[in-house]
Parts: C-alpha cells; sequence; structure tokens
C-alpha cells in the first residue's frame, strides 16, 4: 500500500505496546533505539500509549504529552500514572482506548499521518481495529514481530491460546510489512505470505554503555530480564550453588509479578547471602550494573518460545563488553561462536551454564577476550547505528514519491 508524498518530513505514529518514555522494558527499549535512529529533518514520530503506567519515583516527570530525546509521546489516559481505585483504573482503560481512537482519527482527517507502526501487545483484536483504521485513511500498517505468541506453553485460558493461534498465522495479512526479530519468525511469516520484510535482531545504543567500570563493585554474575521466565533463573540458581569460588555473588535484576516467588526461592538457596534481587532501577543504574559485571547470563531452553525469539538484554549484554553465557539455540546459533565471542552451553549438557560460569571464575583473561570479541561482534550486528541506513528505506519505500 502506498500512501502519497507532500514533500515534508513522514509523519510516523507508532501504536500497541505503549509505556515511552519510561526505558525498563524490552519493548520500549526496543522501538526507542529504532526510532530514535532516523533522521530528525526527514522523519516525525508520534508514540502514543492508550494505558496508564504506574507510578514511580523516577517517573513524576512524564506528563500527558510532550517530547523525549526528539521523540514526541502522548498518552490518551487522562494522566499517565495508573490510579489506586479498582474502578478508576477501568475507567482510565476504556478511556484510553477510546481517546486514542478520536485522536487517530483526527490525525487521519487532518492527514498528519503517513504511516502506521504497531508494535503487539498481543492481542489479535486489537491489530484488526488498527488494520481497520489504516484501511480507511488508505495508510501502510507496519508491524514488528518479537515472539511467536502461539510457543507460550503456559498459557491457561482457552481464548488467550485462540487468541494467540488467530495472531500467530493471520498477522502477516493484516499488515503490510513486517520486522522480524529472528530468522525463525522471518520463515514462519515467508511460509505464509510473501510480504516485505526487514530483520532486525536486538539493538542498543552502544554509546551509552562506553562509562567506566567500577570494579569496587565486586566480582558477580548478572541476570536481567522478567520474573515469568521462572524456569531459566532457577537454572542460574542452581548453577550457582554448585559453582566452586566464594568470590562472586549472583545479582538478578526482575521485573514481573513472579518476583516474590523467585525472592522465596533465594531466601532457601545456601548461598542467599551471595544473591542480591533488585527491582525498578533507572535505566542508568542498570547500564552501570552491566559494565561492572564480570559475565552476563540468559539461559535459554530448546522450547519454541525461545528458538522464536531473540532476548533484547543480549545487545545490551554484548555493549558492556563483559562476557556472556548462553545456551545453544535458535538466534544464538546464527551469530556467537563458543569461547570466540560468547560462552555458548550446550542444551543437553545438565550442567552447561555452571561450566560456563566456571570458566569466568578460573580464567578471567580469557573471559575478558572473550567479552570484548562479543562486543566487536555487537557493534556490527546489534548497536542501533547499524541499521540506520535500511530502516530509513524500508520506512520510505512504503511512501510513494511525488
Amino acid at each position: 500500500m502506498k500512501v502519497k508524498s507532500r514533500n515534508k518530513r513522514l509523519n510516523l505514529v507508532h501504536v500497541g505496546a505503549s509505556g515511552f518514555p519510561k526505558l525498563k522494558t524490552a519493548s520500549v527499549n526496543r522501538y526507542f533505539n529504532l526510532y530514535s535512529m532516523l533522521p530528525k529533518d526527514k522523519f516525525s514520530f508520534t508514540l502514543i500509549s492508550n494505558r496508564s503506567l504506574n507510578r514511580s519515583q523516577d517517573t513524576e516527570w512524564i506528563q500527558n504529552k510532550g517530547i523525549y530525546k526528539g521523540l514526541q509521546y502522548r498518552f490518551t489516559t487522562p494522566t499517565p500514572f495508573k490510579p489506586q481505585n479498582f474502578f478508576q483504573r477501568r475507567y482510565y482503560k476504556i478511556y484510553g482506548k477510546v481517546y486514542e481512537f478520536n485522536y487517530l482519527l483526527k490525525l487521519g482527517f487532518l492527514k498528519n499521518i503517513d504511516v502506521l507502526i504497531f508494535y503487539p501487545r498481543g492481542s489479535f483484536f486489537e491489530l484488526l481495529g488498527y488494520r481497520i483504521y489504516s484501511k480507511i485513511f488508505n495508510l501502510p500498517l507496519i508491524g514488528h514481530y518479537v515472539e511467536l505468541r502461539s510457543g507460550f506453553k503456559s498459557r491457561n485460558s482457552y481464548f488467550k491460546r485462540i487468541n494467540d493461534w488467530m495472531f500467530d498465522n493471520y498477522y502477516m495479512f493484516l499488515v503490510d510489512g513486517l520486522i522480524p526479530i529472528s530468522n525463525y519468525l522471518w520463515q514462519h511469516v515467508r511460509k505464509k505470505r510473501n510480504i516485505k520484510m526487514l530483520k532486525i535482531p536486538p539493538i542498543a545504543d552502544f554509546d551509552l554503555f562506553s562509562i567506566d567500570s567500577d570494579r569496587n563493585q565486586g566480582n558477580y554474575f548478572l541476570y536481567v530480564g522478567s520474573s515469568v521466565y521462572y524456569q531459566p533463573v532457577m537454572k542460574i540458581l542452581d548453577a550457582f550453588k554448585k559453582l566452586e569460588e566464594e568470590n562472586f555473588n549472583l545479582v538478578l535484576v526482575l521485573h514481573g509479578s513472579g518476583t516474590q516467588k523467585i525472592r522465596n526461592n533465594v531466601e532457601i538457596h545456601p548461598k542467599k547471602n551471595k544473591i542480591f534481587i533488585y527491582s525498578g532501577l533507572s535505566y542508568e543504574d542498570l547500564v552501570q550494573l552491566y559494565v561492572n559485571a564480570k559475565s552476563l547470563i540468559v539461559p535459554l531452553s530448546n522450547s519454541l518460545q525461545d528458538i522464536a525469539r531473540f532476548p533484547n538484554k543480549i545487545s545490551e549484554y554484548l555493549a558492556s563488553s563483559n562476557p556472556i553465557i548462553t545456551n545453544r539455540v535458535g538466534e544464538v546459533e546464527n551469530y556467537f561462536t563458543d569461547g570466540e565471542n560468547a560462552l555458548v552451553a550446550e542444551l543437553n549438557a545438565s550442567d552447561g551454564i555452571l561450566e560456563k560460569m566456571q570458566i569466568v571464575v578460573d580464567n578471567p583473561e580469557k573471559a575478558e577476550k572473550i567479552g570484548y570479541k562479543g562486543y566487536e561482534l555487537g557493534l556490527k550486528y546489534f548497536d542501533k547505528n547499524s541499521y540506520k541506513k535500511e530502516f530509513e528505506t524500508f520506512i520510505t519505500n512504503f511512501v510513494s514519491k511525488n
């Protein structure tokens, strides 16, 4: 689908997964890094959030609308923050969707939108609504594709399982272009429809990691991620229990409703005094943790979910120039070589993660070299500037030239 260019900046509008300018989730960091790489003299961005944020000390500055690091944002809820009252929260949720619809209509009628970009939250019917809108105003709809939702085995609701199946089987028919994060998702789409795609793996702003490390913080392994991935965290805790070293700590930075369950497991861990759990850190503090760590861990399994996705944290891990420890699954095989630019454990090795952690302890010089090689690989494939020209061309190809 094409729309006409009017010899001005292209107006791009982001909908779907929201939260910007709170840079704390993988989704927000991914689309922020993508959008911010585009030249401001050619593109104008508006990021719409139809849901409120949880209020915290580091988000008090956020207004209903504003500009952050060159990107315009707008909350369509009465305020950017969730109220404590249950009924007020329900009202905010409905209000946010209704006002977003009205705002999009206004943009459409005033011709202040050229491309609609969708980052899925998982709802097939939400996607359907944006597709109808884009058809009405003859706009190209471009979608991010970062996970195979039908690969989630933890879905207990029959409705959610049906929704996920519909999403993964019809997403590619309801958009004009896709930005998959992995080869698996690329191939999944290509089997169903020949659609314009640009594969972009996890990306980070490597410049933000150009800070001095503080080795006075001690030796520690670091894991950052959602508490939804309970089993991977348990795998790390088990490996740390068996690690033959008393001078290393384990730092877990977690978010999500399952954090307390993990805390309970740590309380009965034999090395509980050497395990530290953090939540709600600022991005600056998180970057400092990355840089100070001796190694960063991202365990993966042979599940369809892990084969299809590509954890966004890998890009940030690489930017720290410290060695990453992971498993030979999915996209990892396409980029990393064990012992060269990462420490890659085999899935069939019961103590694979433990063996790689032990290398970091026993051979720090080798680990440091692996970390730097990983950094060099990251600059080539995982830095946000690696795809600047390709992404710009991909977007503009959807817009006709006069």
